[in-house]
């Protein structure tokens, strides 16, 4: 298990298993869940506090900063899991892919993006053509948007 001091904030640091540890402390603090990522408070002094997800703070303390863009990944999609083995740094777009795979089996260029119109959610499916991203379909029925990129030739 690897440990490095948390950068701007003296006497923390986290271990490459996803542990925070903080001032005088031989236990981990106890992490927040927050809608299943896990959260803690650390701080300078009285009123320079900062609330974190631990799996953030592991990329940026072992890794670097996260990118303008991207967003930081859990791989098994166990989002308590904050292992650095398992955190990948990946773009919003390509969190959404791999979501629509897990749940809908469809094709790594598919992309369905639920919307909110004036009265029903519109559905979309979408392809890169021509190095442009192009909407191909557009239904209020998701069903219908499935069917149509399972059935998508060429």
């Amino acid at each position: 298990m690897n440990k490095r001091d948390v950068k701007g904030y003296k006497g923390y640091y986290v271990t490459d298993c996803g542990l925070v540890f903080g001032k005088r402390k031989e236990t981990p603090l106890a992490p927040t869940d927050c809608r299943g990522h896990l959260s803690v408070i650390i701080c300078n002094s009285k009123t320079d506090r900062l609330r974190t997800y631990v799996h953030r703070l592991v990329w940026t303390t072992f890794v670097g900063d996260i990118p303008e863009g991207f967003i930081i990944d859990h791989i098994n999609g166990i989002r308590g899991d904050n292992r650095l083995s398992n955190l990948q740094c990946i773009t919003q777009s390509q969190n959404l892919r791999k979501g629509s795979r897990s749940i809908y089996d469809l094709p790594e260029y598919v992309s369905i993006n639920k919307k909110k119109g004036n009265r029903k959610d519109a559905y979309t499916y979408r392809r890169k053509v021509n190095n442009k991203r192009v909407t191909l379909k557009t239904s209020t029925n998701l069903d219908v948007i499935l069917e149509f990129a399972k059935n998508y030739e060429d």
